[in-house]
């Protein structure tokens, strides 16, 4: 059995000056995925801490953090004549405190000139020659000690031509022309071409293709030749390829596929590889390289849940919203694709059972195999003979626990209900003949009837499956509801489309986790907006049995910007709370953007309905991976009862 697997590897993103510059890899998070470049860095200090822990704890290496390369300047002969140097925070550099070098052992370190104060940056005179046919130079950003504390590999280019770290603040790098000796840097960059829609996980057996679509969010036309996607996929952009003003364009891994199912598209052409259906980075570069749209899509957080393989796509909500982030992006509106279609079946009710007295033998079940959501209508069970239906209190749900007076909605499907004559069954996920499903009694219902059984239905997200069945399984139906093949909206404009981009929450965090009795708790937030972002409110309760505590609200207030935060960047709300300092209490919140009245963002997303929450408690508890907390409504755990649990 394979209990941990790291397939570590030599470039690309991971840390070089783990590549044998006398660092080691350090996982960032224990509870990350070990086989994943962005959990892992190099270590704070040289030949790692065997045994120990690392220097800087299990969290990233903040880049903005001491100092960092921000420009690499290209010269004759393809090698580099000089580098630039910016002092982020902390004490002083003193004069021979930081060396820049190329070679693995630092055998050509160049001292970075002058006392190098915070916030101020050092041009240094070196030269790197290119060695024989490479076509990457690594530079490495070394202490006196030894350590290295910002390292990169750059493509080599041509003279006068130089590498520049934009934003400043960033990680990201950029081929600039003109280069900007001692400036700060303003490198060009083509950003209004963006990714705008990814169907990554169609529904299995819909015959969806994959697709990624761009659109051109600018006012003039875009020359996409030499463009490509370096990460997720590969496809290189054809020569001559133009995006006009609004336009979209369309890749696929089966173009034909794409024209088949969606008519007259705008392909591009097919990318090689397969998008992941558990989320990878989908990166696109312009002719120079330079990075015009990147995507880190997940399955899980506060990414659109109904993209996981339930049927839509992911479309951003707008093109000038933050896209790196969850925030941006909605589930495709799937909801008016599906037609009603009528299902029917028929079987003899057998009444099998085992010996002794059960008195709750007569009902019908209804579940989905896995997590989805249908419509049901004119849903009957009818003697064959007679045509009367057996069913009584069929568009009522049971206020008792029983399924005497009404549908009985249990388990991983407690969010199905009636509208109306429409009954919504929907599923978390896996129904099952016990606790997860709905049912019924049908006291009327005799055994050796012949039943029909007949009902409209329509698939809405997710699993296709349904079965309905009479408790002993001798009348059971099982039907897989047609899932449209349109899905997802490519070459047009995006279902879930805003008139203007909205304000972004993403990052909720509360410290303490587990504050102790009397100690406050700060509730922050990333907010990210394109215009002014209006109210942030922290709203607040105690949770309680009945579930009905009143929401109280705290304005949130923004932090200071950074002082190298780019223009746009994202803003940290926060707010203290003192009001909890009870032991054993568990606290509801979440964080919405808008004014009184106004219906804005949520995070959670689920706003009030599905809060975050801590719990107050002041105890010692043992360390170690054993120990887990979890914290649950007081509510959801008393609607656990052993009467819902098995009945």
């Amino acid at each position: 059995m394979i209990l941990c697997q790291v397939r570590y590897r030599d470039g690309g993103d991971w840390p070089i000056a783990a590549d044998g510059a006398g660092h080691s890899l350090v996982l960032q998070q224990i509870h990350g995925t070990a086989d994943d470049w962005r959990n892992w860095r190099a270590s704070a200090v040289p030949l790692g801490s065997p045994g120990e822990a690392d220097a800087l704890g299990m969290t990233a290496l903040d880049s903005s953090g001491e100092a960092v390369l921000t420009e690499v300047h290209f010269g004759p002969n393809r090698s580099v004549d000089w580098v630039e140097v910016i002092h982020r925070s902390g004490p002083p550099f003193a004069p021979g405190g930081l060396r820049v070098a190329s070679k693995r052992d630092f055998s050509d370190a160049v001292v970075v000139p002058g006392v190098l104060e915070p916030q101020g940056r050092a041009v240094l005179t070196a030269r790197f020659p290119a060695e024989g046919s490479g076509r990457e130079r690594k530079l490495y950003l070394v202490t006196a000690s030894g350590r290295v504390i910002d390292a990169r590999e750059f493509p080599i280019i041509g003279p006068e031509e130089s590498w520049q770290r934009f934003p400043e603040h960033s990680p990201e790098w950029c081929r600039g022309t003109p280069p900007s000796h001692g400036r700060a840097n303003r490198p060009a960059r083509q950003d209004q071409v963006v990714i705008n829609e990814i169907m990554y996980d169609p529904p299995a057996g819909s015959g969806v293709p994959e697709f990624i679509e761009l659109v051109n969010s600018g006012p003039a036309p875009v020359d996409l030749s030499g463009w490509q996607f370096t990460d997720g996929v590969e496809f290189h952009f054809p020569t001559g390829t133009m995006l006009e003003p609004g336009a979209f364009g369309v890749i696929g891994g089966d173009a034909q596929a794409l024209r088949t199912v969606y008519g007259n598209l705008p392909v591009l052409g097919e990318f090689r590889g397969k998008l992941s259906n558990q989320g990878e980075r989908l990166r696109l570069v312009d002719g120079l390289g330079n990075l015009a749209s990147e995507v880190d899509y997940r399955t899980g957080g506060n990414w659109p849940a109904s993209a996981a393989g339930k049927g839509s796509s992911l479309e951003l909500a707008h093109p000038l919203m933050e896209g790196r982030l969850p925030s941006a992006w909605r589930g495709s509106d799937e909801a008016g694709k599906s037609h009603f279609q009528v299902f029917r079946h028929e079987g003899v009710y057998e009444e099998l059972r085992p010996l002794g007295e059960i008195s709750d033998f007569r009902e019908l079940h209804l579940h989905l195999v896995e997590e989805g959501h249908v419509i049901l209508r004119n849903l009957r069970l009818r003697h064959q003979q007679t045509g009367e239906d057996l069913l009584d209190f069929k568009a009522r749900e049971s206020r008792d626990g029983t399924g005497t007076g009404g549908w009985l909605i249990q388990g991983n499907h407690a969010t199905s209900h009636w509208d109306g004559e429409e009954l919504h069954v929907v599923s978390e996920g896996h129904g099952d003949n016990r606790a997860n499903r709905l049912e019924i009694d049908v006291p009327r219902l005799e055994r050796g009837t012949r039943c029909v059984l007949s009902f409209e239905a329509r698939w809405v997200s997710g699993c296709p499956r349904l079965i309905a069945q009479t408790w002993d399984h001798s009348v059971s139906f099982s039907v897989r509801l047609p899932v449209p093949g349109n899905l997802g909206t490519p070459g047009r404009a995006n279902s879930r489309l805003t008139a203007r981009p909205l304000p972004q929450l993403d990052g909720l965090r509360h410290s303490p986790a587990v504050p102790a009795p009397g100690e406050a708790v700060r509730v922050t937030a990333l907010v990210t907006s394109a215009e002014p972002p209006g109210h942030i409110t922290l709203f607040h309760r105690l949770d309680t049995l009945a579930g009905d505590a009143e929401w109280r609200s705290t304005p949130m207030i923004a932090e200071p910007p950074a002082s190298d935060a780019p223009p746009g960047a994202g803003r940290e709300y926060a707010a203290t709370l003192i009001e909890y300092g009870n032991a054993g209490q568990v606290v509801q919140f979440c964080v919405q953007v808008g004014g009184p009245g106004e219906t804005g963002q949520s995070l959670p997303v689920g706003g009030r309905d599905q809060p975050a929450m801590f719990v107050v408690d002041g105890r010692a508890l043992p360390g170690g991976l054993r120990t887990a907390r979890f914290v649950v409504s007081t509510r959801d755990l008393a609607s656990i009862s052993p009467l819902r649990r098995t009945s």
